[in-house]
């Protein structure tokens, strides 16, 4: 059997094991469990009915580095300089009373994203760790459930804070996209020292079933995740895990409590923040026969009866769990650990490491754009545009998102997408000033100052939607207007994208313009992936079909007169056209028919179609009136939605604001009493230096005796 077949036997073999596991996972219900109980803690009993083991904790100090105790997957960053703590130590908050409890949590987490904030929001995108050498992972906190079908930990609530919550809204990802590593950040307002949280467990099954779901990583044997739990502002703690294929149960380690109390960040914060800037290794990848997953009749009826869940087991015991999956003949992963070099790689030539970052990487998530193309009067609004370019190995990926409300069973609000494959462009050119009659409405949405990117394709952009929904169907005016929109740009070669200025450097523009027309740049693997779209239901091609009607009953205006009547007079018969043959021969002709008799039977005639009449003009306009009753129900609950999320929004950012001028604040009043108390201090030394010398001067003596 050739390589290329064993490759492929495996991974149509590990696909077959995920997609196993995950319907194992599933059919617990362990998230809606976790999500209904008031209690913050899970049992022992608990932890094993959710097919999970907890072995012993993990060793996140230096002097544990490399040993069995320590992390097999994740090795943390190299220890702090001064430079980098002077960096990184702003913004240290103790918020003190008073406070909604998730707030507490939320705050002190945002302090260790300081690594991820740019050097300068106008002129760089570059961001602080780039400058100590980068990381290598990055950072997604906008559309995670829409761009990769994650859904994150969340259990808050808006009318009892006082009941246990936890929430999670920050992923990381490495940008080696052959790593099967995952890792998320969780705040939870319960402290525990000994018991696993509710989210802990909650957070590993929600990656985990993620990884499974995910066909890229079917090669690999193991796809470890990390979780980094924020307990209020007081601890932090570090959750590892994996799914095991050969006991069926997902495994959980978790470190010591960091200790984050106090009013300037303490040892364990710099310890906390070197782990979560990890560089992600350990020998993840099925590489021989023997280290393959095992069949799914192996599984079925794992031998875990000596097996029960423990705070912590023998460290033999956990070292034959993680080395289940170790080739014949290849190194522990254990002792591997803080040896980066030896751990499995990709291969280079075909997808380069992207642990270090470019100065040509362009990193755009969901920014305001417009969209213009021959034929269109008006620019396209109401749109967003992702630009991602990782240069270190020539790729690149270009989208644009829509909102619209479709019928029923999708969504109220469901968002399409308009693919822009690299492969695609034949040019792709920067104008700084277009000149466009639709440059007044583009500056009224985008700024002043914006920048034209004009693409021209070899094949036009994929119009992207729900793979669930056969039917695209619109539910309003609106709705329609932009899916008609976004058919026609889908049958584009050539059009125009504006952004705003300050999203992305010139430079970098203008490098993804030389790539992209030099044909040399190739998709994001996982960015071109739709089976991770929709919440995981995945996405589908929309085809330039028929658009799907939106007719409704037409109002009174539009409805066109019926055929006209004859005209019925005093005096006048009712002519028309005679089919009957006259009479060759006879002299007894039929006498003409009463007139008053024809008049009764048209005005029966009439009157009945005047009756038919008013009741079908009735019942159209009682249908004309449920219809505006319906889309104004409708409209109202748009607007309502609408509103209340522009509303969370603006409450979410004057929180923001009160937060950054409380610590403002803080920081000005305790320099003001610092410079206080340095003048006093020199003040009373001095008072008293003076009333020591006057002293000794008021009550020297001098006695002289002689000897005679």
């Amino acid at each position: 059997m050739s390589q290329a077949n064993v490759i492929q036997r495996k991974k149509v073999k590990g696909t077959t094991m995920s997609q196993h596991q995950l319907n194992k996972l599933r059919e617990l219900h362990i998230e809606e469990t976790l999500i209904t109980s008031p209690l913050p803690f899970v049992e022992a009993e608990e932890l094993d009915s959710m097919s999970c083991i907890q072995l012993e904790d993990i060793e996140v100090d230096d002097k544990h580095a490399g040993t069995a105790s320590a992390s097999p997957f994740f090795k943390p960053f190299r220890p702090f300089d001064h430079e980098m703590r002077e960096s990184f130590s702003w913004g240290w908050l103790d918020l003190g009373e008073g406070q909604a409890p998730r707030v507490y949590a939320k705050c002190k987490a945002g302090w260790f994203m300081g690594p991820w904030q740019e050097v300068d929001l106008l002129e760089s995108d570059e961001l602080e760790i780039d400058i100590f050498g980068g990381t290598a992972w990055r950072r997604m906190r906008c559309n995670i459930r829409e761009t990769c079908g994650l859904t994150l930990p969340y259990r808050c609530f808006l009318d009892y804070s006082y009941l246990h919550e936890y929430f999670s809204d920050i992923l990381f990802f490495p940008k080696d996209e052959e790593k099967p590593h995952l890792a998320c950040i969780i705040g939870d307002t319960a402290i525990s020292t000994d018991n696993i949280l509710r989210s802990e467990v909650h957070g590993a099954v929600a990656l985990i079933k993620h990884q499974l779901r995910s066909e890229r990583f079917s090669n690999h044997h193991t796809k470890p995740v990390m979780l980094y739990t924020f307990q209020r502002d007081q601890y932090a703690r570090i959750t590892q895990a994996h799914y095991d294929a050969k006991i069926g149960k997902i495994v959980l380690r978790q470190s010591r409590q960091f200790d984050l109390r106090g009013p300037k960040p303490t040892e364990d914060a710099w310890l906390l923040m070197r782990w979560i800037l990890n560089t992600p290794v350990g020998d993840t990848l099925i590489k021989s026969e023997g280290d393959e997953l095992p069949t799914i009749a192996e599984v079925e009826e794992p031998a875990l009866s000596p097996l029960r869940p423990t705070a912590a087991l023998s460290a033999s015991h956990c070292s034959s769990l993680s080395n289940a999956h170790t080739p014949e003949g290849s190194r522990d992963p254990l002792v591997m650990a803080d040896d980066v070099s030896t751990a499995s790689e990709p291969d280079t030539t075909t997808t380069p490491r992207q642990e270090t970052s470019s100065s040509d990487d362009i990193h755009v998530p969901a920014a305001p754009a417009s969209v213009t193309w021959n034929g269109q009067a008006q620019p396209l609004s109401d749109v967003t545009c992702d630009i991602r370019r990782y240069a270190s190995n020539n790729t690149a990926f270009i989208k644009l998102r829509a909102t619209v409300a479709l019928k029923a069973p999708a969504p109220a609000k469901t968002n399409l997408f308009l693919f822009v494959y690299p492969e695609r462009i034949r040019t792709v050119t920067l104008d700084e000033t277009p000149e466009s009659r639709s440059q007044e409405i583009v500056k009224k949405k985008l700024g002043q100052n914006t920048y034209c990117l004009h693409f021209t394709l070899d094949r036009p952009a994929a119009l992207i939607g729900p793979a669930s929904l056969e039917n695209i169907a619109p539910k309003n005016k609106g709705s329609a207007e932009m899916l008609h929109h976004l058919r026609s740009l889908a049958q584009e070669t050539s059009f125009s994208i504006y952004l705003p200025a300050k999203v992305v450097s010139k430079a970098r523009l203008l490098s993804l313009c030389e790539a992209a027309s030099g044909h040399n740049l190739a998709s994001i693997t996982w960015q071109a992936d739709m089976t991770c779209l929709y919440g995981g239901k995945g996405g589908r091609v929309i085809e330039n079909a028929p658009e799907a009607s939106t007719v409704n009953p037409p109002s009174y205006d539009e409805l066109e007169p019926g055929p006209p009547l004859p005209p019925i007079s005093q005096g006048s018969s009712f002519q028309g056209p005679s089919k009957k043959r006259r009479r060759e021969s006879g002299n007894s002709d039929t006498p003409p028919a009463d007139l008053s008799v024809v008049e009764a039977m048209c005005r029966k005639l009439m009157g009945g179609m005047k009756a038919e009449l008013k009741l079908d003009m009735s019942n159209q306009l009682q249908k004309l009136e449920d219809n505006i009753v319906v889309r104004l129900e409708q409209r109202l609950a748009e607007e309502s939605a609408r509103i209340e999320e522009h509303f969370e929004q603006k409450l979410l950012e004057v929180r923001e604001e009160t937060t950054d001028e409380i610590g403002t604040r803080i920081e000005d009043e305790y320099y003001g009493v610092r410079v206080r108390l340095e003048d006093f201090v020199k003040d009373e030394v001095q008072d008293a230096e003076e009333r020591i010398v006057h002293h000794i001067e008021s009550s020297a003596t001098i006695s002289l005796q002689f000897n005679t």
